[in-house]
């Protein structure tokens, strides 16, 4: 038993009245304020070995963000992130993601629906097995005071569909990035003679000019 499906297993721990015994089987559901859905999560996503994906409105937990970045830069994991333009500039959410600059192969998009709206999933797909969802937003309201729920589904097919949508939304998210920067490049170019030589040598390498 790997330790993902360990960490599975052991998902009664977190629910106040457990579960019963003719519960689903490949079926967990946490409730806040009530249960302990973030250190659910958290021991999820910490036993991951082959991958991890997120699709986030907010990302306000310094606890799940490092065990992404630990999965990137120690484990050599996998990790996808597409989070929601609106929130990932919020107060909580700019130190954390500053975090995801250094990184080789990590792959992190920010934008909005194909719609134009926001981006409100709170989803997990781990090793490509476990599905977590729900709605609960990662921010200590979410987690700790509010009515919300969280969702695990230990299911491959589940999990291929869901892991399917995510990287659609995250390819649309990186296509929304790279025509704003094409845009800032050209509007920065627009400038001409306004610019300086180290500006100019950073537009050609395709980088937007400090």
């Amino acid at each position: 038993m790997n330790s993902l499906e360990t960490a599975w297993r052991s998902l009664g721990r977190y629910k106040k009245s457990g579960f019963p015994a003719d519960y689903p089987d490949n079926v967990r559901r946490l409730y806040s304020p009530v249960d302990r859905p973030h250190e659910a999560l958290v021991r999820c996503v910490s036993s991951a070995q082959l991958s991890l994906a997120s699709a986030m409105f907010g990302w306000d937990d310094k606890e799940i963000n490092e065990l992404f970045l630990k999965a990137l830069k120690d484990e050599h994991l996998p990790v996808q992130l597409s989070l929601d333009s609106t929130q990932a500039a919020g107060k909580g959410e700019v130190p954390l993601l500053k975090e995801w600059s250094g990184p080789i192969g990590n792959s992190l998009s920010i934008g909005h629906s194909i719609k134009g709206a926001i981006t409100h999933l709170k989803t997990f797909v781990i090793d490509g097995i476990l599905t977590v969802g729900g709605s609960m937003n990662l921010s200590h309201g979410g987690q700790y005071d509010q009515d919300n729920e969280m969702f695990f589904v230990w299911d491959p097919v589940f999990a291929a569909e869901t892991r399917a949508r995510l990287d659609a939304i995250h390819d649309a998210q990186l296509m929304q990035m790279a025509k704003h920067k094409q845009k800032l490049i050209v509007d920065y170019a627009a400038k001409g003679s306004d610019l300086t030589s180290e500006q100019r040598h950073q537009l050609e390498a395709g980088v937007i000019p400090h």
